[in-house]
């Protein structure tokens, strides 16, 4: 179907059970999801500084009283005594977010907690919202609207969650001359949503929310 390429349409917005069903859609892949299990490395920086290796590895998916409990029982076993200072040396299962040497333990349970719950998508929205966010698994919620191979994916997908075939409604001797052009749809419908690609595919937000 040809168009002025230069007009970008204003984009359908779903009724609110079409809302509600594309929510129910993305939170059912999400589940299906292979659970993340952040993790980091905490370090005795006084037996580091000593030329020796100490830590432990550590589950950040827990409330930071118990982060900090186990930090602490890490430097009660440092091999230098009266150990108190430590920092991040390493960590995984963040994602895209990238955490610092000497991240708040408040942020790294709070980052850990939405990943462990939403997968990797989440490191991308933390990312757009801030990790000081508190309602930032709320509002992931809200805005997700799922992975996608590619936007033009996720165009098809919209288009069939309007209930209704556009093509066909039109004359039936035009349909086989006629296509929907899920390519250009879907980079229109990225000027109006927050999308990040990565290896998982492309994670897809509602915006002004």
């Amino acid at each position: 179907m040809e168009r002025n390429p230069d007009h970008t349409p204003h984009q359908p917005r779903l009724a609110p059970a079409e809302q509600q069903a594309s929510h129910e859609a993305a939170a059912a892949e999400i589940e299906a999801l292979p659970r993340m299990q952040p993790k980091i490395w905490a370090a005795c920086l006084a037996a580091y500084n000593d030329g020796r290796l100490h830590g432990s590895w550590i589950h950040a998916d827990q409330e930071p009283d118990y982060l900090m409990a186990e930090i602490q029982d890490m430097l009660e076993a440092s091999p230098v005594r009266g150990a108190e200072e430590w920092a991040i040396h390493d960590y995984e299962g963040f994602g895209a977010f990238n955490l610092h040497e000497y991240e708040r333990l408040d942020t790294i349970a709070r980052v850990a907690g939405g990943l462990a719950l939403h997968g990797p998508a989440f490191a991308h929205w933390i990312h757009d919202v801030g990790s000081d966010a508190e309602d930032a698994t709320e509002t992931f919620t809200d805005a997700y609207r799922g992975t996608f191979e590619s936007m033009a994916s996720y165009a098809e997908q919209l288009v069939e969650e309007m209930g209704h075939d556009p093509i066909r409604e039109g004359a039936d001797w035009l349909t086989p001359y006629i296509r929907i052009d899920y390519e250009m749809h879907g980079r229109d419908l990225s000027s109006e949503l927050s999308t990040h690609a990565d290896d998982d595919g492309v994670h897809v937000f509602g915006v002004g929310l």
